[in-house]
């Protein structure tokens, strides 16, 4: 969902917060680093609120989350449903023939995972250089996590920055995948990928998991 406001962005914030939306800005303008990261929360239901602009304008985008069946196996394992918030979906080529997904998911537990790739949507062909799968455990979504530790990249904290990162699990020798897709409007399917290895340890990981591009 796209917001355009009049106004600007600390505006529009105040607006939300006046609102029935629980609203938590855990990323604000700061130094080097110059738009919103929003948490919404309203009826069991979440969302992120990206949000840049100037004095008088205020651009966003919106994306709420729902339930996805995903599966894990290797050095994680899970299999059941997560809330699956797709931070970034986007179209890579005017034909609409490419996206890039960068999709969330956080179990009821302390596991969170997240997704990055890169297919064709007709025949579901995944560009390896594209992918990259990691796994953090922990109390808070995985969106609170990645806005915290932007904030340390842009304040110079490497050091915490580091020790936040999650396990990363990237295109092995054996890998072998694709994109499934059962609605193009809004973009729906479900990711598979295995051989995965995590380059640090050895450890193989194995995905399902389901997606849908819509707010």
């Amino acid at each position: 969902l796209m917001i355009d406001a009049p106004g600007d962005c600390a505006g529009l914030l105040s607006t939300l917060e006046t609102g029935q939306w629980s609203v938590n800005a855990f990323v604000t303008p700061t130094g080097a680093l110059n738009f919103y990261l929003v948490e919404l929360h309203r009826d069991g239901r979440s969302g992120i609120l990206r949000m840049s602009g100037s004095d008088t304008t205020c651009h966003g985008v919106l994306s709420l989350s729902h339930e996805e069946d995903v599966s894990l196996s290797g050095d994680d394992v899970a299999d059941g449903s997560a809330q699956f918030l797709p931070y970034s979906c986007q179209y890579q080529d005017d034909e609409k023939t490419t996206v890039a997904i960068t999709a969330l998911y956080d179990f009821e537990d302390d596991l969170h995972v997240s997704v990055d790739a890169a297919f064709d949507t007709g025949t579901g062909e995944l560009d390896p250089e594209s992918i990259e799968v990691a796994t953090l455990h922990g109390p808070e979504p995985l969106i609170v996590t990645m806005g915290r530790m932007l904030k340390m990249s842009f304040a110079g904290d490497e050091e915490g920055f580091e020790a936040g990162l999650s396990a990363g699990y990237y295109p092995g020798d054996d890998i072998d995948g694709e994109a499934t897709i059962s609605s193009p409007d809004p973009l729906t399917g479900t990711i598979t990928l295995s051989g995965l290895v995590n380059e640090e340890t050895g450890a193989n990981l194995s995905l399902v998991a389901g997606f849908r591009c819509t707010p």
